[in-house]
This record gives C-alpha cells, sequence and structure tokens, in this order.
C-alpha cells in the first residue's frame, strides 16, 4: 500500500497544473487580507469588538472563514477530476491494475494521497496566514469568538485557530468522499467538474432558503440547517466553537454522512465492478 501511495504521489506531483493550488494559497492569503483590511476599516467605525474585526489574532481564521472554503471546495472537484475520472476513462488506471492492484486499493491510495495533499495545504493556510496576521494586521489584546464573544488570546487564540482548521480540515475530507464517488461514476471529467459545480451551487441555494426559513421561525431543525457541507463551513464551525448547545452533535452526524456513507458507496462500487477503459 505504501509503494502504491509513493506512486500515486509520484504522479500527482509530476503534474505542474497542481503546483499551482500550493502556490495560489500565498496569492489568496494577500486578497483576505485586502478584504479583511477593508472591513476593519467599517467595523473600526461601528463595532470593534465585532469577532469579524480582522487582527493578529484572528486573521488565521477569518481567511478560511468563507473565501478559502470555497476554493478548497473547487479544489476537490479539480483533483477528482483529474487523479479519479480522468485516470479511469484514459486507460491509465489499467497500468496500475497490471502490477496486481485491486481497484479499490488505488481509489483508497488516491484517497489518502488527496487527505494528505489538503492537510499540507491547511498546514501551509494556517502557517502563512499566522505570519501575515502577526506582520500586517492590527495588534489587539483579545479577539472574540463568534456567538459566544469570548475574548481569546494566546494559548486560547491558539487552541481555537486550530480547532478551526481541525473542522474545516474534516469538512472538506466530507466533500473529499462526496466527490470520490461522483467521480468514479462520472463518464469523463468535464462531467465530474460540472456535478461538483452544481452540487455547490445547490448548497448555497440550499443554505439561503433553509436560513431564511430558520430565521423565519418556519422550520427550526439544527440538523436540516447544517445538512449543506458549505453552510457548516461558513457558520457551523464557528457555532460549535461558539458553544450553541446541541449542533455539536447535528454537525458531527452530518460528517458521518459524508464520511461513511459516501465511502462506502466509493468502495462498494469498486469491489464489484470491472475496469474498462
Amino acid at each position: 500500500m505504501l509503494a502504491l501511495l509513493k506512486y500515486e504521489g509520484y504522479k500527482f506531483f509530476r503534474r505542474k497544473v497542481m503546483w499551482l493550488s500550493f502556490l495560489a494559497v500565498p496569492f489568496l492569503i494577500a486578497l483576505s487580507y485586502l478584504y479583511l483590511s477593508k472591513n476593519n476599516i467599517t467595523l473600526s467605525a461601528i463595532a470593534p469588538e465585532d469577532p469579524s474585526f480582522a487582527s493578529q489574532i484572528s486573521f488565521p481564521y477569518l481567511v478560511i472563514q468563507e473565501q478559502l472554503m470555497l476554493v478548497f471546495n473547487g479544489l476537490v472537484i479539480f483533483y477528482t477530476a483529474i487523479v479519479i475520472t480522468e485516470e479511469r476513462r484514459s486507460g491509465e488506471l489499467r497500468q496500475v491494475i497490471a502490477r496486481g492492484y485491486t481497484m479499490w486499493k488505488v481509489l483508497a491510495s488516491k484517497m489518502l494521497l488527496l487527505a494528505i495533499v489538503f492537510f499540507i495545504l491547511f498546514v501551509e493556510c494556517l502557517g502563512l496566514s499566522w505570519i501575515a496576521g502577526y506582520l500586517l494586521m492590527p495588534k489587539v489584546d483579545y479577539a472574540y469568538t463568534f456567538f459566544s464573544y469570548v475574548p481569546i488570546r494566546g494559548l486560547s487564540a491558539l487552541s481555537y485557530t486550530i480547532k478551526y482548521y481541525g473542522l474545516a480540515f474534516l469538512s472538506v475530507l466530507g466533500m473529499l468522499s462526496l466527490m470520490t464517488w461522483v467521480s468514479i461514476l462520472a463518464k469523463n471529467k468535464i462531467i465530474t467538474a460540472g456535478i461538483g459545480i452544481g452540487i455547490l451551487i445547490i448548497s448555497m441555494i440550499y443554505t439561503q432558503v433553509i436560513s431564511i426559513l430558520y430565521e423565519l421561525g418556519i422550520l427550526r431543525i439544527d440538523v436540516l440547517l447544517y445538512a449543506s457541507i458549505v453552510q457548516i463551513q461558513f457558520t457551523g464551525i464557528a457555532s460549535v466553537l461558539g458553544g450553541i448547545q446541541g449542533l455539536t452533535k447535528d454537525i458531527a452526524i452530518v460528517f458521518a454522512i459524508y464520511l461513511i456513507v459516501f465511502n462506502v458507496l466509493a468502495f462498494w462500487h469498486e469491489r464489484v465492478s470491472d475496469y474498462t477503459d
């Protein structure tokens, strides 16, 4: 399995386009800096203690709250389309199977590789955003958590940030599980990408509709509010870390559905199907 993982890793990093995602992170952090700096101007005049105020403490987790999470979701779609769908349809997968590896082991190695890649991306984002925040953002004594408005600094801020990144990483793994299942069923990488983009758009529409119904009191079921990975990324993670009662269980259920159900479907498909070009 280790030899297979090394082989998949070699193929992944041999593609020059894959390196662009790592090189794009500093650029995206710079864009986040410009956006959050502009947002700070407004907040400093009306609500300087707002949790959305970007400081050297809050900048690392604010950069992934919305903008970068959408980018990571896009990368999940792009990676699965290239690494899984394209290799299956181009005949490249036959070379690996000819070495005696089963299809489910090949899929497991690809998923593990992509999980490692996203872990590296998150570590890169955390490190660079911490440096950028320390050098460029306003210096404050405390930052305030979302929803609970608890002041954090030092170790409490570090703990909050690591938890935020950890839950964000889990959400990306959930998206990866879903897109892996889609990618092995799709006929080509264009269809994989199209379905993935469609899932994101539908998730955002669903999020807006359910949020409106929730705010109006028409629908008050938290697990439905956070049935979308996108909604979990936008507000669910902050809500859990903010200590909203009962929400941790609901989001854990959604994570379990994505991580278990779609993985089972993908591996079941690989065990019962035969590979053909």
